[in-house]
């Protein structure tokens, strides 16, 4: 019997130690986790609406590069709105359960995309306008297998940036503006005649 423990003992040893190191993804876990997303004007921020909020968690080991972790998921609209309370337990690559990661928040509008990969993807200037992110913690021990679930001690609340104008309208804005540069220095050029008089002497013309 005695040999019959050991060797279980040292399979969920084995087990432990070739899992991943997981987190709770939850921003808010009574005293030991409080980190409110905020939106430009100071209200808290919500996952529904015109303004929706999305959250995403990455990390990797310590000294390690910071990957997108898990799904996206939306801040709640009701009570515990400006916190993500439900994102579940996150696996993290390249570390091992009972070890240590460096994990930060991500949060941005869900009108820029639906996942952290696709908003990473997008240029500089229209990510950084509707973006907030934490600052890295370490969390440790990692849960996984028989350990308890790690929570995100330590991480501290932001605000997100001003929403980004819709593509559309910057594009028609900046059209707008391209025509009437044109239209002006076509008008100089020509002295100030119509498009069907160029081409044509002045005399040809009475007076205007």
């Amino acid at each position: 019997m005695l040999v019959l423990w050991v060797s279980v003992a040292i399979l969920a040893g084995t087990v432990m130690a070739e899992a991943q190191g997981t987190v709770q993804f939850t921003t808010r876990s009574g005293s030991w986790v409080n980190a409110p997303v905020l939106y430009p004007g100071g209200g808290l921020v919500q996952g529904t609406g015109p303004n929706a909020i999305l959250g995403q968690l990455r990390g990797g080991p310590v000294g390690g590069q910071l990957l997108p972790l898990g799904n996206a998921i939306p801040f709640r609209s009701d009570a515990g709105a400006g916190y993500i309370l439900a994102g579940g337990e996150v696996a993290i690559p390249g570390t091992t359960t009972g070890g240590a990661a460096q994990v930060q928040l991500v949060a941005w509008y869900a009108s820029l995309a639906d996942n952290l990969e696709t908003l990473l993807d997008l240029p500089m200037g229209i990510r950084i306008c509707g973006y907030g992110e934490s600052p890295v913690i370490t969390v440790q021990p990692l849960a996984g297998g028989p350990l308890a679930p790690a929570l995100l001690v330590g991480l501290q609340g932001f605000t997100v940036g001003s929403a980004c104008p819709e593509p559309s309208a910057l594009a028609l804005g900046l059209l707008g503006a391209g025509l009437f540069l044109v239209s002006r220095k076509n008008g100089l050029n020509s002295g100030g005649r119509p498009p069907e008089e160029l081409g044509k002497p002045w005399g040809e013309f009475g007076p205007r």
